[in-house]
């Protein structure tokens, strides 16, 4: 894989060493690893000349990889996928299926679209769905069961891709991605399948990543950000991704519609959210031990009270409003039957109660006065951290 980045006519772009060769990389959300340079390339599946190779889902953790072009072949993916674009060309991302009984159709077969070219489209059995994807801040969800390619459409530079948990993710804007699925969520009026793949299946993934890295593989961080242009972490926007993303997988149970119902959370993802929230706990503590954080003004902020603690909190608001508004303005609709506001507020203190206590008693003093459309409460250029 490395060799092959190295090439001119190169599939392959940018393939990471980190420090330590061909080793088996912890992994700490399931005691399990990954290999870097062995695993990783099992996702090129249908590149002309490699062979398709399956590691167990279990081990498919964090793989990283950039495709020239960003050139995928037709493949469908465990369930389903994100694009955040980034780089300095766009995408173009094509979806396949077939007209009539899809059982029937060869979407049960590996090599179906092996070699395939747009040029040889077959309009009458198949339709097709072409979606150009601009570079920088785009989001595409990818819905199960459908086959779907990723071509790159800017000829002087390929943009890098990266593959979480079996997932195309590209390395854009993390937080606006996230706003925009928080949105989503709430205007649909709680998860649907969908966004509970995004939220438990690739959130929770991505967050346990970043702070494990950061806090004990300080030595990868030049390395990952090179990847990863939200998480360089030179300024503070990219820690305060980290945060806003810790914050987000500790509302989760808040946000998740079979938590309203008889269903409930299966027990793997509530264990997988609980491994994030007790590896941000000493995260918290590890950043407060190595930063120092000021304002504009220069004046020293305290990390719990003044930015985790705040953070939380706002976005708890923020969320909490925003289902008010829906619930206000759609009140007959059947979800609100199981998810009303004082359901929704229960299981929001209870998660802050879980947190801080003390967070529990803020939540209806500070309500009023937080601007419901506005889920970050800093942006990050306006503060200073630097090392102690």
């Amino acid at each position: 894989m490395l060799e092959h980045s190295t090439r001119e006519d190169g599939l392959v772009l940018n393939a990471l060493k980190l420090p330590g060769g061909n080793i088996v990389h912890t992994n700490p959300l399931l005691d399990s690893g990954f290999d870097l340079e062995i695993i990783a390339y099992s996702k090129t599946n249908g590149l002309i000349g490699f062979a398709i190779r399956r590691p167990p889902y279990e081990e498919i953790y964090f793989k990283l990889f950039g495709l020239s072009h960003a050139l995928s072949m037709f493949h469908i993916d465990i369930t389903m996928t994100q694009i955040y674009i980034a780089g300095p060309g766009g995408k173009i991302w094509i979806r396949s299926r077939p007209k009539g009984n899809w059982k029937l159709d060869d979407l049960s077969r590996l090599d179906a679209f092996e070699n395939w070219d747009p040029d040889r489209a077959n309009l009458e059995t198949h339709e097709y769905e072409v979606t150009e994807l601009p570079a920088g801040g785009g989001i595409y969800l990818q819905q199960a069961g459908r086959r779907h390619a990723v071509i790159g459409t800017h000829a002087d530079g390929p943009a890098a891709t990266l593959t979480v948990g079996g997932y195309f993710l590209c390395a854009a804007r993390i937080r606006s991605a996230m706003a925009v699925i928080l949105h989503i969520s709430m205007l649909s009026h709680l998860l649907s399948n969908a966004e509970h793949v995004a939220l438990w299946q690739i959130y929770i993934r991505i967050a346990m990543f970043w702070l494990y890295t950061t806090s004990k593989r300080p030595q990868e961080h030049a390395a990952l950000a090179g990847y990863l242009p939200d998480l360089s972490l030179s300024p503070p926007r990219g820690w305060m991704d980290i945060v806003y993303l810790a914050c987000m997988i500790t509302l989760l149970p808040c946000l998740d519609h079979r938590n309203y119902g008889s269903d409930g959370v299966p027990e793997f993802e509530v264990e997988e959210a609980a491994a994030v929230c007790e590896e941000y706990s000493e995260w918290r503590g590890w950043v407060s031990e190595t930063y120092l954080c000021q304002d504009k003004s220069g004046n020293t902020l305290d990390w719990e009270g003044d930015v985790f603690s705040s953070c939380l909190l706002h976005m708890a608001i923020a969320l909490s409003n925003y289902h008010t508004e829906a619930a206000e303005n759609n009140p007959t609709a059947e979800i609100f039957q199981l998810f009303t506001p004082v359901a929704f507020q229960s299981k929001l203190r209870t998660v802050l109660r879980s947190y801080d206590p003390s967070l529990d008693k803020l939540l209806a003093s500070k309500k009023k006065k937080t601007n419901p459309e506005k889920f970050f409460l800093f942006d990050g250029e306006e503060l200073t951290w630097r090392k102690l």
